[in-house]
């Protein structure tokens, strides 16, 4: 009996021994936004724009308030945001040994945040120099986690701005003019962006649609260039900018002037190919094998849109007439639709592949004898 009652006194304690001891408390989060990792500035003209990503999390890895986490595979999205604050200071890596404090703007947890600074005079002049800009965000009591790497532009006069462009169709493509900077500064670039604004087709693919961007010396400013890459049947906005690279220290940046913008409404291939040269006629006398005939051979025309050819033939003083149903590719031909007798006058032209045809060549005559 003293038995039994032990073991039910005695279970108890060996219950009690096996719980593990509570883990202390958590403190309270402070709810700091991470702080920013992709700062970037960009100089254009007189001005500065400052993109960053505002943080979804805290430092303490907890969801910022009106930001809500996907799936593990994708990045945490937005619900309902919730309004945070950015703090953003410029510094004068010349005059000031600190960030001075220039702007406070609402953002929203897990946003694409952008801003656009406008340059004091002082910085618009002068000797190029660093400036840095830094941004932290700070949560609804005030608190933040410091601010973010700086992002660099450099002061000092911009590139001139980009006026007076338009675009028209030509042979190779799309031709560019602008107004032609009156100022010759080294290492200075015409940027010109293109991107499609409808297509030629509906099936045409996603890629041709992308920006494309070409480069062009501007010591001096050529005033214009042409694009080869445009297509006929599609529309394009064009977009110029005068670039300049700047080296300070270690650090190599650009200093953009106002761009232009301008369409090229669509463009329409209307040019013909340049007009063969070298036409030469060769007759040939009937024999027992063969029939009269007089064969044709001239230069080839360098043209990247060439289709072929076609030829032409008078007999005496009767109009010239196309003696090809479908344009020949090749540069030479042979004619056995001749009589004995008859002197005929033969001319050449290329066409393209939209059908544009060019001047004839000059003449070449034969008489078959």
């Amino acid at each position: 009996m003293m038995n039994r009652r032990a073991c039910v006194l005695l279970a108890p304690a060996i219950l009690l021994a096996g719980c593990a001891n509570p883990a202390p408390p958590r403190p309270p989060s402070l709810n700091l936004p991470r702080a920013s990792t992709d700062l970037s500035a960009l100089r254009q003209g007189a001005h500065v724009q400052l993109t960053w990503t505002v943080a979804t999390y805290t430092t303490d890895n907890l969801l910022l308030p009106g930001a809500r986490a996907a799936s593990s595979y994708r990045r945490p999205h937005l619900a309902h945001p919730g309004a945070l604050a950015a703090e953003i200071c410029r510094q004068d890596m010349v005059s000031h040994p600190v960030c001075l404090p220039i702007a406070r703007v609402t953002v929203h947890a897990g946003e694409q945040a952008v801003w656009d600074d406008s340059l004091p005079l002082s910085l618009q002049t002068g000797t190029p120099h660093l400036i840095a800009y830094k941004v932290r965000v700070l949560n609804a009591a005030g608190r933040d986690a410091g601010f973010s790497a700086p992002a660099f532009v450099a002061s000092g006069e911009a590139p001139a701005p980009m006026q007076g462009l338009h675009i028209r169709a030509v042979r190779q493509g799309a031709e560019l003019k602008w107004t032609p900077s009156a100022r010759t500064v080294a290492d200075e670039e015409v940027c010109i962006t293109r991107e499609q604004v409808n297509a030629a087709k509906q099936s045409a693919s996603s890629e041709n649609k992308k920006p494309v961007e070409m480069r062009i010396a501007a010591s001096p400013d050529p005033g214009g260039a042409v694009d080869r890459g445009a297509t006929t049947g599609s529309e394009f906005r064009y977009t110029a900018v005068r670039m300049r690279a700047v080296s300070i220290g270690n650090q190599r940046l650009r200093i953009l002037g106002e761009p232009a913008t301008a369409l090229s409404g669509v463009l329409m291939d209307t040019f013909p190919p340049p007009k063969p040269t070298g036409l030469v006629a060769i007759s040939t006398p009937p024999n027992e094998h063969h029939k009269a005939a007089i064969d044709l051979s001239w230069d080839p025309v360098s043209d990247e849109h060439l289709a072929g050819y076609f030829v032409y033939r008078a007999d005496g003083n009767l109009a010239p007439q196309r003696i090809v149903a479908e344009t020949i590719t090749g540069t030479s031909y042979h004619d056995e639709a001749v009589v004995l007798g008859h002197t005929y006058t033969y001319t050449v032209t290329a066409v393209d592949r939209t059908g544009n045809e060019s001047q004839h060549s000059a003449p070449a005559e034969e008489t078959i004898e």
